[in-house]
């Protein structure tokens, strides 16, 4: 299951939304803490929006190599690192989604992990190269 993981989190890195839907089931939820979706495409729809938002407001929007933790047989931590460009400054952010595995290998589960003090720093960097926070 630990491949399942892996290429969820590579076909993120590189904007292959379509590989990633094929690894949800199709009644996939997505908790990201204040919000709730379900649903493999409308999580798809989400990702790409957030991708597409990021590319607008700032000057370079870049995915790292996500890296995977196994947890247990059937979840898994995946690690994201994005690097943004903004006026010529540059700032690395790192977040983590929890995934759950069901005996068929889809994802029916996705958990963001909040790390607040990670969440203020980038809306520090936000404010200091002038990019509006909501």
């Amino acid at each position: 299951m630990k491949h399942i993981a892996s290429l969820f989190g590579q076909s993120l890195d590189n904007d292959q939304y379509d590989i990633t839907l094929t690894l949800l089931s199709i009644d996939c939820k997505y908790d990201m803490g204040s919000e709730m979706i379900t649903g493999a495409k409308n999580i798809i729809d989400s990702y790409e929006q957030n991708m597409i938002a990021g590319r607008k407001k700032m000057d370079r929007l870049e995915w790292g190599q996500s890296t995977i933790d196994e947890i247990s047989s059937n979840e898994f931590i995946v690690n994201f690192t994005d690097k943004l460009y903004h006026k010529s400054e540059q700032y690395t952010f790192r977040c983590q989604q929890r995934l759950f595995i069901n005996k068929e290998g889809k994802i029916y589960q996705i958990e963001h992990i909040t790390d607040k003090a990670a969440w203020q720093k980038l809306q520090e960097w936000y404010k200091s190269v002038g990019i509006p926070t909501s």
